[in-house]
């Protein structure tokens, strides 16, 4: 009896540069490389263990995703919005998250749905001072949210908008000397608890109604802390 070979997929394999990216994106997003510090490329190829080409390679493609810019006397800088750029972004996103909440609206299922509802459970078991879980419970529910509309550009186009905004929506959620921090999270958590029961009831105004009251507390927030 002939026996055929076991066909395997090939192992993705991240080369250097792809290790670097992804190191430094990660440290971009989470506030650890905050907006305008500087990014030498020496200092960082010292620090990963790692020659000058990939870091290079690395700190490139960060350019080209708008996460780093060129800084006046050479060098580059991790990207720092304006009050305006903030303006901007969110006023895209009011206009993308919209649309996706009636697409989520059409097409979520029963199970999505109490995957959603969970998250908020989740959250609110959490508590406002639990910022880490929060975080992440929040990145999950809006990533869940784009997931449902299964519209590839539109989950793109917010993905890069939001990761545009990550570094100033940690450093809100983490700063102690904020005054707002303890309540915008408990807010930010209530609203998602109204959105997940707007979906479950399929009400798309009211959904909608919520998604720009959601945008417009990320918003003034941000700009509240950033430049306060």
């Amino acid at each position: 009896m002939a026996t055929g070979r076991l066909k395997t997929r090939p192992v993705e394999r991240l080369t250097l540069a792809d290790q670097v990216y992804t190191s430094l994106k990660r440290r971009i997003i989470s506030g650890d490389l905050r907006p305008g510090e500087r990014l030498k490329e020496l200092e960082i190829a010292r620090e990963l263990g790692a020659s000058r080409t990939p870091v290079r390679e690395a700190l490139s493609r960060l350019e080209q995703e708008g996460l780093v810019q060129p800084f006046p006397s050479g060098g580059l800088t991790v990207v720092k919005l304006s009050a305006n750029d903030v303006k901007e972004i969110y006023g895209l996103l009011r206009v993308l998250e919209t649309y996706g909440i009636r697409l989520a609206a059409e097409r979520i299922t029963a199970k999505q749905l109490d995957r959603l509802e969970s998250l908020c459970t989740r959250a609110e078991q959490a508590g406002a001072e639990d910022i880490d879980r929060l975080i992440e419970l929040n990145a999950r529910f809006h990533d869940l949210l784009i997931e449902v509309t299964a519209h590839r550009r539109l989950k793109e186009l917010v993905g890069q908008l939001r990761t545009a905004l990550q570094p100033y929506r940690i450093v809100t959620m983490l700063r102690p000397d904020f005054h707002g921090s303890p309540q915008f999270r408990e807010l930010m958590v209530h609203q998602h608890s109204e959105i997940a029961k707007a979906l479950r009831a399929r009400d798309v105004e009211r959904l909608v109604e919520l998604v720009v009251e959601h945008n417009e507390l990320g918003e003034r927030t941000t700009l509240t802390h950033v430049w306060d």
